[in-house]
């Protein structure tokens, strides 16, 4: 079994430049563990905006927790992310997150595609 506190863990700050379309972007995680093929965990952003890709066989599963923002897909399709929105999101799915107050996500996805992340 595996338990956290999703709204008061501590959360380690990615590192990696990943560039923004607007703001300073600071994404923060924390992998609450693995479960067979699969991890999960908790995930944060400061406010602004940039792309997110899932792609070749990536898939996520997410829950908002705490923020506000809205993740715009290709095709313009506008998602509000909003606490207890959940989300499944499939491979190739592609957009722009515009995220107005520091967002915070629990996630569930394949463990080999978490380097890519």
């Amino acid at each position: 079994m595996i338990s956290i506190d999703s709204l008061g863990t501590e959360l380690e700050v990615d590192t990696r430049n990943r560039g923004s379309i607007s703001g300073d972007v600071v994404r923060s995680a924390h992998s609450a563990g693995e479960i067979g093929t699969v991890r999960t965990g908790v995930w944060e952003v400061t406010p602004g905006t940039f792309e997110g890709h899932w792609t070749g066989e990536d898939w996520e599963i997410f829950t908002v927790i705490a923020g506000r923002g809205t993740f715009t897909t290709d095709d313009g399709e506008v998602h509000q992310l909003v606490p207890g929105a959940l989300f499944v999101m499939p491979p190739d799915t592609h957009g722009v997150w515009d995220v107005q107050e520091t967002l915070r996500k629990t996630f569930v996805f394949p463990i080999e595609s978490a380097d890519r992340r």
